[in-house]
């Protein structure tokens, strides 16, 4: 065998070492990630967990007849305070806890909304213990979640931390309150170790329309209605809707900008998300509340916009004049909880089925390779 033949052979040897090494390292990821199932919303809707990677997630067992079920108000709380900052709540009703969970879907969800004006994420009724345990609690309490605290849930209202790629950081038991300072410190300390992300304010008609859209969109994390361009005593459905304030709907995207530009944001909401050549209005919706505009943050953003709508113009995408107002971004007003997720919500709706279902479809197909799967 030549010095030749051999240097071969060993470069083939180590090539196959990084190979198995970089392959048992994806595996053992693989294995910790607890967001690598599929679940159901409380809408019977399929929700990839996958979608939630670059978020840090407090998922928890919940009951609406329980001695803890006033948690969902400090739950809440929370979402409010720290959904912008990259936290997302996950819900699971379970009624394995002293028969404490009875209601339906819609019970539970109406529920939820009218006594805490809950606006994070709720899912389907869950079995967390047992050999009908779902795959995400099988995960939580077994060995791959590699964590001291483990075996069976306890008790409704447990809580699991879950950093940004999916790792189970830490386990809090029912008692201890969603606004305790040791939990806040762990979610404050696993915010501070995700990825950043960035927020792009956009007006274009009815925000229930418009969120249908952008959350299809791998890298975006989350998409909020609400209300920009008046002032905060005013900032509520009755009034914006009436045309009575300064301001418009609209939403806020809060995005990966590593996995999704905002000039690539900026091209779905020209080409699909609503039409910028209708003035003050889209469609039968009239007024300035539904004007199109792109409330900028900083001048990046400003000049970002004035480019891509200068693009179509030179390109002559539209026969008559992009009416988009670009101004600067004062203040975001969340809108009221019953509009957040409204399209997910009401798809039987017949203004959701005749004007948001189209678009979202058309999101879908034109941005195919986009789109969460």
């Amino acid at each position: 065998m030549n010095a030749l033949t051999c240097l071969m052979i060993a470069g083939l040897c180590l090539a196959w070492m990084l190979f198995a090494d970089s392959t048992a390292h994806a595996d053992e990821e693989s294995s910790a990630d607890a967001l690598k199932f599929k679940m159901k919303s409380i809408v019977s809707r399929d929700v990839s967990l996958s979608d939630y990677h670059g978020d840090v997630v407090l998922a928890v067992n919940v009951a609406s007849k329980c001695g803890y079920t006033k948690q969902y108000a400090d739950l809440q709380k929370l979402h409010e305070k720290y959904a912008d900052q990259g936290l997302a709540i996950l819900a699971f009703p379970c009624n394995q806890f002293g028969g404490q969970e009875p209601g339906t879907r819609s019970q539970i969800a109406e529920f939820c909304s009218t006594k805490f004006h809950v606006s994070f994420d709720l899912f389907d009724k869950v079995d967390v213990n047992g050999n009908d345990a779902c795959q995400l609690y099988k995960h939580l309490t077994g060995s791959d979640a590699a964590i001291e605290d483990q075996g069976p849930i306890k008790w409704n209202f447990e809580k699991f931390l879950i950093d940004h790629r999916g790792k189970v950081i830490q386990r809090f038991r029912s008692a201890v309150s969603p606004t305790d300072p040791q939990m806040i410190k762990a979610i404050e300390k696993a915010i501070a170790a995700a990825p950043p992300r960035k927020h792009a304010i956009l007006a274009g008609g009815c925000f229930w329309c418009t969120e249908a859209v952008f959350e299809q969109l791998q890298g975006v994390y989350s998409v909020e209605s609400g209300y920009a361009g008046g002032k905060k005593e005013n900032a509520d459905y009755k009034k914006v809707s009436a045309g009575i304030t300064d301001h418009a709907e609209v939403i806020r995207i809060t995005y990966d900008p590593d996995r999704i530009s905002y000039d690539k944001l900026l091209e779905v909401f020209f080409t699909v998300a609503h039409d910028p050549t209708q003035l003050n209005r889209q469609g039968n919706d009239m007024g300035k509340q539904y004007r199109s505009a792109v409330f900028f943050a900083d001048e990046k953003e400003k000049k970002a916009a004035q480019s891509y709508i200068q693009k179509l113009t030179d390109q002559k995408k539209y026969d008559s004049p992009i009416v988009t107002t670009l101004e600067e971004l004062d203040a975001f007003y969340l809108a009221e909880s019953y509009h957040q997720d409204y399209v997910q919500h009401n798809p039987s709706n017949p203004y959701v089925a005749s004007q948001a279902l189209p678009k979202v479809q058309k999101v879908r197909k034109k941005y195919s390779g986009d789109v969460k799967k």
